[in-house]
C-alpha cells in the first residue's frame, strides 16, 4: 500500500471516529468496556468494514486491537440490531452523517482548483454515492422484507397446522357432518 492510500485510510479512520463519537458523545478511544463505549466502537467498525475496503485487521489497528476483535464485534452488532430497531435506526442514522462528511472532504479537495471537467466529475461522483446510498437502503430493504416474508410463512404454517388439527378433532369427535 502507498503513502496516498495510508493518509486516505487514515483521513477516513478519522472522519468515521468524530462521526461516531460526535453522535454518542463519548471518546471511543478511551479503554472501557463499559456498554456504551463497546457499542459505539462496534458502530465504528461496522461503518469502516461496510463502507470501504478495509481489512479487519486495518480497521481492528485504529485502537491497537486484533482483527478478531473488530470481526467479533461487528458479529454481535449485527445480531443485537435484528433484534432492536433504535440500533438499527442509529446506524442508518451514523451512516447517512458518515458518508455525507466522506462526500464533503472529497468535495474540499478538489475546492479551488475545480474545473469544467473537475466539476462535472465531481458531480458524477456525487451521483455515484447518492445511488450507492439508495442500492443499499432498498438491498437492506429488501432484506427486511424477505425475513418479514419467511416469518409470516411460518406463522401461516403454523396456523394452518392448528387448524388441521383442529379439523381432525372435530371430525373424529362426531361434530362435522359430511
Amino acid at each position: 500500500m502507498n503513502l496516498i492510500e495510508v493518509e486516505t485510510q487514515n483521513k477516513i479512520k478519522l472522519l468515521a471516529k468524530d462521526t461516531v463519537c460526535k453522535y454518542y458523545g463519548i471518546d471511543i478511544a478511551k479503554r472501557t468496556r463499559k456498554r456504551e463505549y463497546v457499542l459505539a466502537r462496534s458502530m465504528y467498525y461496522k461503518l469502516l468494514r461496510e463502507n470501504t475496503k478495509m481489512s479487519f485487521q486495518e480497521i481492528a489497528d485504529s485502537f491497537n486491537k486484533d482483527h478478531a476483535t473488530a470481526m467479533h464485534s461487528i458479529k454481535q452488532l449485527d445480531g443485537y440490531m435484528e433484534t432492536e430497531l433504535v440500533l438499527r435506526a442509529d446506524f442508518a442514522e451514523l451512516q447517512s452523517i458518515f458518508l455525507d462528511s466522506v462526500d464533503s472532504q472529497l468535495l474540499n479537495k478538489y475546492d479551488g482548483e475545480v474545473q469544467e471537467e473537475s466539476a462535472q466529475y465531481l458531480r458524477l461522483l456525487q451521483d455515484f454515492y447518492q445511488l450507492k446510498r439508495r442500492y443499499n437502503k432498498l438491498k437492506e430493504d429488501h432484506r427486511k422484507s424477505i425475513e418479514m416474508n419467511s416469518v409470516l410463512n411460518s406463522n401461516y404454517k403454523s396456523l394452518f397446522d392448528r387448524h388441521r388439527e383442529r379439523e381432525n378433532y372435530y371430525r373424529r369427535n362426531g361434530f362435522i357432518i359430511k
